[in-house]
């Protein structure tokens, strides 16, 4: 007999990203099988707040974390957890872990009150970009009941250098929703009235948000050789210098074919309207804007990463350029595209078996199965 479970989504932010993607998704579909589920969010970073709200989905975000370390928060989330009788608290990614691993402590010691802990790790640029970082991980990761990671990248981080037990240790790739509605003809063409596409050129798709992390300027720079091509950035900056940067690098660029969208919410619109999706990240975990353009079938070509190249274990299904190699990028580019002359075709068609991966190996599903079996144990 199915029983119903009452989940908590802990994160510091919810801006807009794949993270987010993921725990919005994931929401959804477990209220979907019937489990009661809330979002907590306790720090300034809040754009998708409303967005979470209209999907139906409880988001606390009351709570407020102050500048730098911030241990009231240990008795803010006590107090909410007893009052609201969590089944499961389930953190994303390193701020989270911190806090709810001291709160599930104090709540043991305390009140003797048992509380299910379940931690996903997204990504470890965090890790690799401080050994502060890297300490706190070590020391608050074997806190959790279960600890998830989305690659095996990540996996191996934990088993082998925390030295995580692998029986509290699980690996579940990110999962993005397939369906078969598309948007109608005419929703396309308002879509790229509104963007401001140019149909007599391809469109390429960058999604992510813009800091350098994602190396956009990679892509710009890479993209006055390619006058037929339309690149849209799309995503909100978080980094006010790097973004001013990549405007005025889009301004000298020789065919002003750069386009910044900003935060967008029609995903599946625009990667149904775009050729290509191109991505030069410097760091992913299970990139969630990849999957969300092979779910509709649109051609990637992204860098020779760890988060990229795991998609291709089940099919040479992307096309990868070495990392910041312009050289590269440019001659896989412009084969993709001589590809395309040959069949004579003016767009770049969709490739259905990019969907079928996704359908068969990363969807939303699957994921929720499988973070269900790590719940119920």
């Amino acid at each position: 007999m199915f029983q119903p479970l009452k989940i908590a989504h802990f994160t510091q932010f919810l801006g807009i990203g794949g993270l987010e993607k993921i725990i919005l998704d994931l929401s959804l579909k477990q209220m979907s099988l019937g489990h009661q589920v809330e979002v907590v969010v306790y720090d300034e970073q809040q754009e998708w707040v409303s967005f979470f709200k209209e999907k139906g989905i409880l988001v606390r975000s009351e709570i407020k974390k102050k500048k730098g370390l911030d241990f009231s928060l240990v008795d803010q989330f006590s107090d909410l957890i007893l009052h609201s009788h969590y089944d499961i608290i389930h953190t994303h990614d390193i701020n989270p872990l911190i806090y709810l691993s001291l709160t599930k402590k104090l709540l043991q010691l305390k009140y003797g009150y048992p509380l299910k802990h379940i931690h996903t790790t997204h990504t470890l640029d965090h890790v690799e970009n401080s050994w502060k970082v890297d300490l706190l991980e070590r020391l608050f990761s074997p806190c959790a009941d279960h600890l998830i990671a989305v690659s095996k990248k990540i996996y191996d981080y934990y088993l082998q250098s925390v030295f995580i037990a692998s029986t509290k240790l699980g690996l579940i790739e990110n999962g993005v929703a397939v369906d078969d509605k598309a948007p109608s003809e005419e929703e396309m063409i308002q879509l790229s009235h509104e963007l401001g596409r140019d149909p007599s050129k391809l469109m390429a798709i960058s999604l992510s948000r813009v800091v350098p992390l994602k190396d956009q300027e990679f892509l710009i720079r890479s993209m006055d050789d390619f006058p037929q091509i339309q690149l849209f950035i799309v995503g909100p900056s978080s980094d006010p210098i790097y973004f001013k940067k990549l405007e005025e690098l889009a301004t000298k660029a020789t065919h002003s074919n750069i386009i910044f969208t900003g935060a967008r919410t029609d995903v599946k619109a625009l990667n149904q309207l775009a050729d290509i999706y191109l991505s030069a990240s410097t760091h992913e975990g299970l990139p969630v804007s990849v999957l969300e353009a092979m779910s509709v079938g649109t051609p990637c070509l992204v860098s020779h990463i760890p988060g990229h190249r795991i998609l291709n274990k089940y099919g040479k299904c992307i096309k990868l350029y070495q990392i910041k190699d312009q050289k590269d990028f440019k001659s896989k580019l412009l084969l993709l595209l001589k590809e395309n002359e040959i069949k004579g075709e003016k767009r770049i068609p969709k490739d259905l078996s990019l969907k079928a991966i996704v359908l068969n190996h990363f969807s939303i599903q699957r994921m929720t199965k499988n973070y269900e079996r790590i719940y119920r144990q």
